[in-house]
């Protein structure tokens, strides 16, 4: 109760015409990621990074996930003295960082890498404290040893060095901070400003001097104003046209303590300021309306300031306000994005119940009633801080739970009807505050009620209601006369529970039962009759429960338990279903409710959804819902049945398992602008992509055909809003937008070669999308994917097509000119034997009178018959592919010799080579080699007289030598002859590119032949 009126001025009343505004903190401890929960100091870079100093690591959050680097700060805080680390925003995408020890250093964003940045005076390194970035390259520096220094980053040169109080002991210089002014103003053991190369130092006003003060921090509020924080002194004020600062003691309703250890100061563009201190948590003073607020710990709430020891406060691009302390972490406030007012225990006095809400209803004083599920019920005021819960009395002894209320009204004459499960319908009077009639089972007859559980209730004229019961149908009740009909579908005995009532014109009811479907109620006749729909009747077949009933222009909204909403149109009779799929945040709808721009609500398992009927003029689409959750100032994200109600004034109202929700839809802040998606992390093959660039500012990734995959993790730096909304595509492979939800990592394997650009885009609800993001995505081909080796390839083919083309023709001209010399060789070889055989014939008829003669004639005829075999048996051997190898060739060879020198007197000897195998031989080659060995063993033959014949053949560097030597008579080789021996030997040879060496005398003759 203290703490809630504390932080009264910042609320304003139900039914005001402004929006309340929640004071709940977003908390990041060590359970989301953080490295460590001392956060010393914070700042932001240009993309939109929260950057933490800890004493454990330099963090960057990105709203959901953190980068974590090895780094530590200081944290050394007491009552007179303060060092604390430091992120300094710099030039050029880089910070400086104090880091432990008062080492600085300046760290570039684009790589993620540190650079030392040592400071001395002499021989001595300078511990620093703090550092202050000017636009011109210029950097000033406080030192421990009292000491402010200006660096000049391009020439890494200190400038100008002076001394704060030359001629006073050494103290810190604790912070540099320009205003609006442009004056530099040194704050430490004095403040003061430089003015040339002095201090001019600006005291506390006498009676307000305390001895040994250390100031801490300073700031300028937007009227131009300083602020001045200390360490044990509170905190002090210059107004802009005065001269010294004094003492802020707080304004005439409230004071401010004058004893604060005050570590941190920040003015917001409105006017307020926040005041972190140390073991007093945080205060906000707000000069303009006199008010101040102080905000510490309460471990019953879990939004509430995480530690009381507030070290850092930085606000963000969007207003954002974050907090960083000793020992709990990172906070986060941003009041754009604080719709909701919350009531749960930990805002309320603890006496007061407003856990597990099952019904609301408002009254005409501002109250708000609140029936819970087992501690009866509740009204809160929260514009006069008045809250008071009371629990109900059974009406006899054996009901398990009186306190369960299950549905609220509260009439014209300040009557509040109470309906509840089990415990009958009860009448309050809420001035009185007391039972004055209640309606049960087995009463007396006005008071008597056929069932006990008042599941839901819908006024009527006069004094009289209708009441949906748990298992007796509809019920009309009298507030005199108790109950005056009781009404069933069929006139049955028993029946399902009804969960809702609504009207759809002046004399019909909707009737939603609770497993059964739903029924028309005509308040004339007094009968139930089916609403006759195919797409109705289809649906309930399944046995689908029903939480809630809503009418809308014409439409039926019916919400179901976790089947999603059947919207059902009176005037088309079509029915359209609307689930997760669509865009809702879960399928369990426990209330519907409209606003005053035709919005609806819906409460779910899964928060609060908002969407426009128009949804069902076309196919409905994730964007067109705006989600909430609990983050976000929602009393859980679970809400509960029956919980929901819309005051006359147009705010909204949700009870769920944690409390309850009071909003008005129409002063709701939204952010309307595009949210920045950055790349925090880049992967090829699994294995984080490294080089002198980080993810958020690469621009383009070369990988090539080996690497199998690529991966990339994002995020929209939206701190504090409803989940993210991812799409994506990897252009030039995807077709079109993928809907990645709320994944923040996508993954590609096995893409072709070429050229990428993945995007990706962030929609928010309801909202704008986002900028693309992209990255380009090169993958180089192989080798023989490039034009080149292609080119080369199709020149080879072609050369290739070319060159058998003209192996084809050599093959067929070969066979022409084979054929050719067949034709030859018969010609020569048969046609002139035919020739002799025909002339040797007719000698032989002509000499038949002479026998010796004519067997002369008959024996050279046998003989050219054999020579004609002979040639046709050469040339079918020379043309038989089977005989093309040595092995062939040089039987023939010996079988030839053989043949020849059988019945001569000649002794010959062949050595032939064993190893050539059956290595293919050239036709022609063969051929040739084979007449140039017949040519030399016929002249052995027929011309040398020899008697002893030698020949030899074998293989040298890859060469056929041919050796033939014989002891005949010789010739001589100068002489002339009309024999062709010789010549033709020659011009077989030389065809083969070979030699041919001819030695002879008259001991014989030797030839040496190599091809």
């Amino acid at each position: 109760m203290k703490g809630l009126l504390t932080y009264a001025f910042l609320l304003q009343g139900i039914f005001a015409s402004a929006q309340y505004t929640a004071v709940s903190f977003h908390n990041i401890s060590l359970n989301e990621g953080l490295s460590q929960s001392s956060v010393v100091d914070i700042a932001m870079d240009t993309k939109g990074f929260v950057w933490l100093a800890t004493q454990d690591g330099l963090n960057r959050y990105d709203g959901k996930d953190f980068l974590v680097l090895d780094k530590r700060f200081d944290d050394l805080t007491s009552g007179t003295n303060s060092r604390l680390g430091k992120i300094v925003p710099g030039l050029n995408q880089s910070f400086w960082i104090i880091a432990k020890g008062g080492y600085l250093e300046r760290f570039s964003l684009i790589n993620n890498t540190f650079q030392s940045v040592p400071v001395y005076a002499g021989k001595v390194r300078l511990v620093i404290t703090c550092v202050l970035q000017e636009k011109n390259e210029k950097l000033w520096i406080g030192t421990e040893n009292g000491k402010l220094l200006l660096y000049n980053c391009k020439t890494d040169q200190i400038d100008r060095e002076i001394d704060i109080q030359p001629g006073m002991p050494r103290s810190a210089v604790n912070m540099l901070f320009k205003d609006q002014q442009q004056r530099l103003w040194v704050v430490g053991s004095s403040v003061g400003y430089l003015d040339g190369d002095q201090i001019l130092n600006l005291s506390v006003k006498a009676d307000e001097l305390k001895t040994g003060l250390v100031y801490s921090c300073l700031t300028e509020d937007k009227e131009g104003n300083l602020w001045l924080g200390s360490l044990g002194g509170g905190l002090f004020f210059k107004k802009k046209n005065e001269v010294h600062f004094g003492q802020f003691r707080g304004f005439s309703t409230v004071r401010f303590p004058a004893d604060l250890v005050i570590e941190a100061i920040f003015s917001e563009d409105k006017g307020k300021l926040w005041i972190g201190t140390y073991g007093k948590g945080l205060f906000i003073i707000d000069p303009k309306e006199e008010e101040i607020g102080q905000f510490v710990n309460d471990k019953r709430n879990p939004s509430s300031i995480p530690f009381n020891d507030i070290l850092s406060i930085k606000q963000d691009k969007d207003k954002g306000i974050w907090i960083g302390t000793d020992g709990g972490g990172l906070s986060y406030f941003n009041a754009n994005r604080n719709n909701f007012i919350l009531f749960n225990n930990q805002t309320v006095p603890e006496k007061v119940e407003i856990a597990l809400v099952r019904s609301i209803t408002t009254d005409k004083r501002g109250n708000i009633w609140a029936g819970t599920t087992n501690k009866g019920l509740t009204r809160i005021n929260y514009q006069k801080s008045e809250y008071k819960t009371w629990e109900l009395p059974s009406y006899q002894k054996n009901i398990y739970n009186p306190d369960r209320i299950v549905s609220l009204f509260y009439d014209k004459k300040d009557i509040l009807w109470i309906g509840t499960q089990g415990n009958g319908l009860i009448l309050w009077d809420s001035k009185k505050e007391q039972i004055i009639k209640r309606f049960h089972p087995g009463s007396v007859s006005k008071l008597n009620m056929p069932d006990g559980t008042v599941w839901c209730m819908y006024p009527t004229a006069g004094d009289k209601i209708w009441v949906g019961s748990g298992s007796s149908g509809l019920c009309l009740m009298d507030k005199q006369n108790g109950i005056i009909g009781q009404y069933k579908p069929g006139n049955q005995g028993s029946v399902d529970a009804i969960r809702a009532i609504v009207s759809v014109d002046d004399s019909t009811l909707c009737i939603a039962f609770e497993k059964t479907g739903i029924q028309l109620f005509n308040t004339i006749t007094r009968t139930f009759y089916p609403i006759n729909s195919r797409g109705l009747n289809a649906f309930f077949s399944k046995r689908i429960t029903i939480k809630c009933l809503y009418y809308h222009q014409s439409v039926l909204w019916i919400g179901t338990g976790g089947k999603g909403i059947l919207a059902y149109n009176r005037l088309s009779g079509k029915t359209q279903l609307l689930t997760e799929k669509e865009g809702l945040p879960n399928n369990t709808i426990y209330g519907i409710l409209s606003d005053a721009r035709g919005y609806l609500w819906v409460s779910t398992n899964k928060g609060l959804s908002r969407f426009s009927p128009d949804v069902l003029r076309n196919k409905a689409r994730p964007s067109q819902f705006t989600n909430y959750v609990s983050v976000q100032g929602l009393q859980s994200n679970e809400f509960n049945t029956g919980a929901y109600f819309k005051a006359p004034n147009g705010m909204l109202l949700f009870g769920g398992i944690n409390g309850l929700n009071l909003f008005d839809p129409a002063k709701f802040k939204e952010e309307s602008k595009a949210i920045p998606v950055v790349f925090t992390k880049i992967l090829v093959d699994n294995e984080p992509v490294e080089g002198d660039t980080a993810a958020a500012f690469k621009k383009v990734i070369k990988l090539n055909y080996k690497n199998h995959s690529v991966a990339f993790n994002f995020a929209a730096l939206d701190f504090f809003s409803s989940p993210r909304h991812y799409y994506y595509k990897l252009e030039g492979y995807d077709k079109n937008w993928i809907d990645g939800n709320q994944r923040n990592y996508v993954s590609y394997s096995n893409v072709p070669t070429g050229k990428y650009s993945f995007q990706v885009k962030y929609t928010k609800r309801g909202v704008t999308e986002g900028k693309i993001a992209k990255i380009s995505v090169n993958i180089k081909g192989p080798f023989w994917e490039k034009w080149w080796f292609i080119l080369l390839l199709v020149l080879l083919f072609i050369g290739l097509i070319y060159t058998l083309y003209r192996y084809r023709i050599a093959q067929v001209f070969k066979l022409v000119q084979i054929r050719q010399r067949i034709a030859t060789d018969l010609h020569d070889d048969i046609g002139s034997t035919l020739s002799n055989i025909n002339i040797l014939a007719e000698l032989s008829k002509n000499s038949l009178e002479n026998p010796a003669r004519a067997n002369t004639f008959l024996d050279r005829i046998s003989e050219e018959v054999q020579a004609s075999s002979q040639s046709l048996d050469d040339i079918i051997w020379s043309v038989n592919t089977q005989n093309d190898n040595w092995e062939e060739t040089f039987s023939r060879m010996r079988r030839y010799a053989a043949e020849v020198f059988e019945n001569s007197r000649v002794h010959y000897t062949i050595k032939l080579i064993e190893q050539a195998g059956i290595t293919r031989l050239n036709m022609e080659k063969r051929r040739d080699i084979f007449l140039i060995y017949k040519e030399l063993i016929n002249n052995i033959n027929k011309h040398s007289e020899a008697t002893e014949v030698e020949v030899e053949m074998w293989f040298q560097q890859h060469q056929l030598v041919m050796l033939v030597h014989d002891n005949g008579k010789g010739f001589d080789k100068q002489a002339k002859t009309h024999r062709n021996g010789l010549k033709n030997l020659s011009s077989r040879v030389t065809r083969w590119k070979g030699s041919i060496a001819v030695e002879s005398d008259k001991t014989g003759t030797c030839i040496k032949i190599i091809i």
